[in-house]
């Protein structure tokens, strides 16, 4: 299912999540033999670490902050969506949600700034190695829980005394166990990263920032001078 995250104003995060409880819906009363993975929407609310041509772009067609802000709604409303659990009804179908992306933060360079090469050219979708790199985030994913992402990490395969995915029927203390260990796990692995980065994107905000500023003055001074030449030749034409 896909959610247009351009149209944040008419797909609220109520409204979103009343999309997915309606699709899943169907899938538990047409689908047999399924295991649905539940994955939350990456935060794109990164246009400040984007380059110049695309960042304007970016700011012209979306309100400011809205993406960014529609992100951290649906990532709560995932987390709100209690609905998962009335689809435990049957030994053949399941739905677990996979929060690898709720506190993912974009891939860098070496430099600071945003690795566009896990992103299409519009700088929104995922390019073929970001669709690489989601699709191994989800295979370990299914083996123990975590709430971030990074590049490098190796892929992981089942245990053999476990070999099969965990969902809250056929392994629910285990699965609440790891899920609690490897988040608080991947909390502190990812603090030093995170505040790093954090500081990183700042700064790339404020050289954006400046930037742009410079653009639009450099644009209000070429109208003014273009005003006052038409008028002069106005005039000119008027004592002829």
């Amino acid at each position: 299912m896909k959610i247009e995250l351009t149209g944040w104003e008419a797909y609220s995060a109520e409204n979103y999540i009343g999309y997915i409880r309606e699709a899943l819906d169907i899938f538990h009363a047409e689908v047999p033999r399924a295991f649905v993975n539940l994955v939350e929407v990456l935060n794109i609310g990164f246009a400040s670490t984007l380059p110049l041509v695309v960042a304007v772009v970016h700011i012209l067609t979306k309100r400011e902050g809205g993406t960014s802000g529609l992100c951290c709604c649906l990532s709560k409303s995932y987390k709100g969506l209690g609905c998962i659990w009335r689809y435990d009804t049957r030994d053949d179908f399941t739905v677990v949600d996979q929060p690898f992306f709720s506190e993912t933060e974009v891939p860098t360079k070496e430099d600071g700034s945003t690795d566009l090469s896990y992103f299409s050219p519009d700088c929104f979708h995922l390019s073929v190695k970001g669709q690489e790199a989601a699709a191994y985030a989800l295979l370990n994913q299914l083996d123990k829980k975590r709430i971030s992402w990074r590049p490098g990490v190796p892929v992981e395969c089942p245990d053999e005394q476990a070999p099969y995915f965990y969902t809250r029927k056929n392994s629910p203390k285990l699965n609440q166990l790891n899920k609690h260990e490897n988040i608080q796990n991947d909390k502190q692995e990812n603090e030093p990263e995170n505040a790093e980065k954090g500081s990183t994107m700042r700064n790339s905000a404020t050289i954006t920032g400046a930037v742009l500023g410079v653009i639009c003055l450099v644009a209000a001074v070429c109208g003014t001078v273009y005003h006052i030449r038409k008028k002069r030749q106005s005039s000119s034409y008027l004592k002829i």
